[in-house]
């Protein structure tokens, strides 16, 4: 979400600058004139654009302790949804599935920027009712085990944890104060089988 409304506010501040930049030359009978008013405003939109790209917007607080979700004493399953995938503890995951999460949509391919980040909802059920949450999870709070001393099978994984907490995240806007808020996260802990067989690049004289 973050995201989005920084790359809306850039994509604004393109197209001010681009506008005022226009207006700011114009040419008549081959010579090209400069209005110095636009120019102004253009330099001054620059400066501002600078001053909002170098000051961090969204500042994170000290967020709550993790707390497991699955497995519970309330017998609740559990299930997490991004789009198209599904992923639930009692069927079988990859880290092909889990790179799916994290693909680079259209629009973040077209400016290469990473998506390292997702909202994705979860969502607990048991025989009382059933919970919804929309919750953030980042690449790096996939958690990845494996037996000791053998190698991952990646394409045989199961996840064995869900942890959720809060985040708080105080809006700032040139230094003030505008909204305080927070925000749920989600770690995932994902445990692959053991192989005792050596990497293929062994085969080359890779280690």
């Amino acid at each position: 979400m973050y995201l989005i409304i920084n790359l809306a506010t850039i994509l604004f501040f393109i197209l001010i600058i681009y506008a005022l930049f226009l207006e700011s030359f114009t040419y008549d009978h081959k010579k090209i004139k400069i209005n110095p008013k636009t120019l102004s405003l253009t330099i001054s939109a620059i400066l501002l654009f600078i001053v909002f790209w170098t000051t961090s917007p969204y500042i994170k607080g000290t967020p709550s302790k993790w707390h497991t979700i699955y497995k519970n004493k309330i017998n609740a399953n559990i299930k997490i949804e991004y789009g198209s995938i599904t992923l639930e503890p009692k069927k079988p995951i990859s880290k092909k599935d889990i790179n799916q999460l994290f693909e680079k949509s259209f629009l973040l391919e077209l400016i290469d920027i990473e998506s390292d980040s997702i909202d994705v909802a979860i969502t607990a059920t048991n025989e009382i009712d059933s919970t919804t949450k929309t919750a953030t999870l980042d690449k790096e709070n996939i958690i990845e085990k494996w037996p000791k001393g053998k190698n991952p099978n990646r394409t045989q994984g199961t996840i064995t944890k869900i942890e959720y907490r809060t985040m708080p995240v105080t809006n700032k806007w040139f230094g003030l104060t505008t909204n305080k808020s927070t925000y749920p996260e989600i770690r995932i802990t994902v445990e692959y089988k053991g192989v005792n067989n050596k990497s293929t690049k062994t085969l080359f004289d890779e280690k």
